[in-house]
């Protein structure tokens, strides 16, 4: 076959455009930081890149919830040790108040520093954590869920238990209500006291000792189930932070170009670009004459 100076000037041509749209596809993986920016460009890689997008935002929602569920529930750890803690003073004001020296002035006194922890624990089971009810079950909007009337501690909120997700099947349950609060009897084991105490009444003061034991070991069991719990949604929020870094990372090997790579492949088109229009221009220089 014949080889004419169009032939030469042609090949050169699509070299020449070859080598540029090449530089372009580069330059466009340097801006973009992106290997892959459409399915044209490898359809395995994007559609894989697309699978691990979609499992990351599936799991950064789950993980945002859990994050929000574990605040909360070392919220509910904090205020519950602090019950804890109440339930303990009022037994030794009981422990107090019960003994044989105690005159009616000392049991008096004793009411008051009572009255102060029934005050405190009512501040604590009315806490709010991001202008929501701790205590309140689902009911998180009821700005006071236990009301303290004519020397009586009543909760209006619900026993219903607030749930996050973690994965597509699988629920924690995140919340202590004020039910189950109520339910250890600690709210009605100190009234009892306090009106023993101003009533000046040893034997009753005297069966508050055991009745608020009780209490204060069913606020610590409450306590140990929160703790426990959380301690749980700590590991479920590692897992998940875990899995969204490796979710990450799989995107990133399918998506991402190495900026450091793509560099020195610009450099060498762009090398090779220069030779392939030198190489052209002076095929297009050619004439009959050079072949003489």
């Amino acid at each position: 076959m014949r080889v004419t100076q169009a032939m030469i000037t042609r090949n050169a041509l699509i070299r020449v455009n070859r080598n540029r749209s090449n530089m372009a596809s580069i330059q466009e993986r340097i801006v973009t930081g992106k290997k892959v920016n459409r399915a044209s460009d490898d359809p395995t890689a994007f559609a894989n890149a697309a699978r691990y997008k979609a499992a990351l935002t599936e799991n950064e929602q789950y993980l945002n919830k859990i994050k929000s569920a574990d605040s909360w529930m070392n919220n509910s750890v904090s205020l519950l040790e602090q019950m804890s803690d109440i339930s303990l003073q009022a037994k030794d004001i009981a422990t107090k108040g019960a003994d044989g020296q105690s005159d009616a002035g000392v049991r008096t006194t004793l009411a008051g520093q009572l009255e102060a922890l029934i005050n405190e624990m009512l501040s604590l089971t009315n806490a709010q954590y991001l202008g929501k009810s701790v205590f309140a079950g689902t009911d998180t909007k009821t700005a006071n869920p236990f009301v303290y009337s004519a020397g009586v501690v009543s909760y209006i909120g619900n026993d219903d238990e607030m749930t996050r997700s973690y994965s597509e099947l699988v629920d924690v349950a995140i919340n202590t209500t004020g039910q189950d609060i109520m339910d250890t009897g600690m709210f009605s084991a100190m009234t009892d006291l306090l009106n023993a105490l101003n009533a000046n009444d040893e034997p009753t003061i005297r069966a508050q000792i055991d009745t608020l034991k009780s209490a204060s070991e069913d606020i610590v069991a409450l306590t140990s189930d929160m703790g426990a719990r959380s301690k749980n949604v700590s590991l479920i929020r590692s897992r998940l932070e875990q899995y969204n870094f490796d979710l990450q990372r799989y995107l990133s090997n399918e998506r991402d170009a190495r900026l450091d790579e793509e560099i020195v492949k610009f450099k060498a088109e762009e090398f090779a670009y220069e030779a392939a229009l030198q190489a052209t221009a002076k095929a297009m220089q050619m004439n009959i004459m050079q072949f003489l």
